[in-house]
């Protein structure tokens, strides 16, 4: 009698062979998996970098430190692209329209100056602006593919926040840190005696209003980073903001303060009268607190003592101050011609370049911005585009209203700041600003679905 080629208790060669197959393809998944979490989180980390301003330091090191950067952050944005192909190209959807604007704007403005100025005078930084825009850009449009994702991204930012916080601590407490960080991240032969008058501190982004507006961003991405990283990122920014000395952010951290207290006030109101009443009694005596608190106390002669605190609350004076530059923004672009005058007319400071066509210190606001270097049709453009933008963002669908409230408010500094400040098509803040305020909304709303996994700082 013939007997099996195996026994009882035993299994077959070929059932063995599948069962080995099952566990091979199991170990290389999961290998692939990790490669995958590896690469999102190499990625969130240089981006988050970029946020924190460091890329003048890779600079200081020479071109070739800063432009490995760019191969590594090219290579890392083709791998990630190949983990969530389908989602990074819904990703380029959301943020073409924003996209589109910015480069039709270039290739205008690049037109404008070749014809009109000195041919060839800024093409060389237009096609820089252009790369590092599109770099950025795309990076995020592949990174930011899930909620998980946007925890990793957030995450990471709030480490770089923090240290940020710090650094702007020290050079408050140690007023000569500023000259050793501005040495650094901008060049060995920087103005000493320039540095160590400045009393703003500014972290390593090398100007207080730009670093107030990354910690005001930051606050607003905090309800995504775990519960401890959130927390201590919020209050590293809040921190940061007020050490800046910056108008605009402290104004614009008490403004979406309020506007979140009274999302919870309304929440708690539902709950319970009295609970929603004590909230907007306790918020309010919080904000007529900060207000007292922010003034110093004043010397002889009714002249108040310098201080971060007390410039938050004073008007600017003198021919440097934002309204007056806005002025005279405005009064170019209204003398501009129907193109504009090309490019970086109303962002540098130089008066000879173009004639006396603009303000000492540029215009300080993006539409006017817009309006003067590329024409008024080209402004019509824009505020359409970001129209239509927010009002696709708003029709997300939203599972609860604190996320609602959260990418309002997002959306809603992202166009405060530009008032003020021009830099959004320039500065890799102001690149990254728009990138976060397109492509987190989207995924910032599934992530209300599983909250309790996902722990909020603000929940």
């Amino acid at each position: 009698m013939l007997k099996p080629s195996w026994s009882i208790g035993e299994k077959p060669a070929a059932h063995v062979g599948l069962q080995a197959a099952d566990a091979a393809s199991s170990r290389g998944s999961s290998t692939e998996e990790g490669g995958s979490r590896w690469v999102q989180n190499s990625l969130s980390g240089i981006l988050a970098c970029f946020y924190g301003g460091f890329g003048p330091i890779l600079g200081h090191f020479g071109n070739v430190v800063l432009y490995s950067s760019y191969v590594v952050l090219i290579v890392l944005t083709l791998l990630c692209w190949r983990v969530h192909p389908r989602l990074s190209g819904q990703n380029s959807l959301v943020f073409s329209p924003y996209l589109l604007f910015f480069c039709t704007f270039s290739l205008w403005i690049a037109a404008v100056s070749f014809l009109t100025v000195a041919p060839y005078s800024d093409i060389g930084q237009i096609i820089s602006d252009v790369i590092k825009a599109g770099l950025l850009w795309l990076a995020m449009i592949a990174m930011i593919t899930s909620a998980q994702n946007v925890r990793r991204l957030v995450s990471a930012i709030m480490v770089v926040v923090c240290l940020n916080g710090l650094v702007s601590g020290l050079e408050r407490q140690f007023p000569f840190a500023n000259v050793v960080i501005h040495q650094v991240t901008l060049s060995a032969g920087a103005n000493v005696e320039r540095l160590t008058a400045i009393s703003r501190a500014t972290g390593f982004y090398n100007n207080p209003n730009v670093a107030a507006q990354s910690f005001l961003f930051a606050i607003l991405l905090a309800p995504w980073a775990p519960r401890w990283l959130g927390w201590l990122g919020g209050i590293s920014a809040a921190g940061g903001i007020l050490l800046s000395e910056s108008r605009q952010g402290a104004y614009l951290m008490i403004l979406c303060g309020l506007a979140y207290l009274a999302y919870q006030a309304s929440s708690y109101a539902k709950r319970s009268k009295s609970a929603g009443a004590a909230a907007i009694i306790l918020s309010g005596a919080l904000i007529v607190g900060l207000f007292a608190s922010s003034y110093d106390v004043m010397a002889s002669g009714d002249q108040p003592i310098e201080g971060s605190r007390n410039r938050l609350f004073q008007a600017e004076e003198g021919a440097r101050n934002r309204g007056s530059v806005g002025a005279v923004g405005l009064a170019k672009a209204e003398d501009s011609p129907w193109y504009g005058y090309g490019a970086y007319s109303f962002r540098d400071s130089d008066l000879v370049k173009y004639g006396n066509r603009r303000g000492e210190h540029g215009s300080h606001n993006i539409y006017l911005t817009i309006w003067g270097e590329a024409g008024l049709p080209m402004l019509v453009a824009y505020l359409t585009m970001m129209t239509f933008s927010f009002r696709r963002m708003s029709k997300l669908r939203v599972v609860d209203r604190r996320t609602r409230t959260l990418n309002a408010l997002m959306w809603w500094c992202f166009i405060a700041i530009g008032v003020t400040w021009h830099g959004q098509f320039g500065e890799v803040t102001g690149l990254m600003f728009a990138g976060l305020s397109f492509l987190i909304p989207r995924y910032a709303c599934n992530m209300t679905i599983n909250m309790e996994k996902l722990e909020s700082p603000l929940a």
